[in-house]
């Protein structure tokens, strides 16, 4: 674990907030650090909707895995970072290639997404990797941040990556939470829920002592407890059109 990028270990009584929130956020946890280390799978634009352009501004440097290629060509352009032209995926799936369905921002190897209206029958194959390749790849001695948005397929990119290893202070994990299966897998690596922003979830080490407040603990009950019924129900619905269309 990175402990000099790590917050003081209390956070805001709060601990669900908006989309438009996190660049703030995120730069408070790091303190505004100017020399830290990034991976952003699934970067997509160079600055829209970016969940690590505000943090290259600053100084930061580091990754961004991209399949699509005008996309990969685009965050060429437009950034510094490293640009990987690839999907992550399991270790057992490196070495191969795979079909992408190619959707604009939705895009995921999963062509069975959660909006149907994003759905294009447009499929190209593309190169694949493991997150652990990418970070040797780009030749990075640690990572502060990882940020995880591949529309589905969040724990293929997670089972790619040694996180006892590597143990990034935050990960940025887009999570719909139409079940725990991401939160489980998180806690077995010795990781733990302490924010939301948007659809991201923030997880940090468990060693790093970093405690959320009794307001902040019911939000998350809430997002994560209360409110799954029926996440889960439009889920089925969602998949339900989609199968038909």
């Amino acid at each position: 674990m990175n402990t000099d990028a790590v917050m003081a270990p209390t956070v805001h009584s709060g601990a669900v907030f908006p989309a438009s929130a996190e660049v703030e956020l995120v730069q408070a946890f790091f303190d505004g650090r100017c020399d830290g280390t990034f991976v952003e799978v699934g970067a997509n634009d160079p600055f829209n909707r970016s969940a690590t352009h505000h943090l290259e501004v600053l100084g930061w440097s580091g990754a961004l895995v991209e399949p699509l290629p005008d996309c990969a060509a685009a965050l060429r352009a437009g950034r510094t970072a490293t640009v990987v032209e690839a999907a992550c995926v399991a270790t057992a799936q490196a070495g191969q290639t795979a079909k992408l369905h190619v959707a604009g921002p939705h895009s995921s190897l999963d062509h069975r997404l959660a909006e149907p209206r994003s759905r294009t029958g447009t499929f190209i194959e593309v190169s694949v990797m493991t997150l652990d390749e990418v970070i040797e790849q780009a030749a990075l001695d640690r990572v502060d941040l990882l940020a995880v948005d591949t529309e589905g397929t969040e724990m293929d990119v997670l089972e790619g990556i040694d996180l006892l290893r590597h143990a990034p202070s935050l990960i940025l994990l887009e999570d719909h939470v139409h079940d725990w299966s991401k939160c489980r897998y998180m806690r077995s690596r010795g990781y733990t829920l302490i924010r939301r922003t948007g659809y991201n979830s923030w997880y940090v080490p468990r060693a790093a002592g970093i405690s959320v407040g009794l307001f902040g603990r019911l939000q998350l009950f809430n997002r994560y407890v209360l409110k799954m019924p029926l996440k889960r129900l439009r889920r089925w619905r969602h998949l339900r059109e989609a199968d038909r269309s």
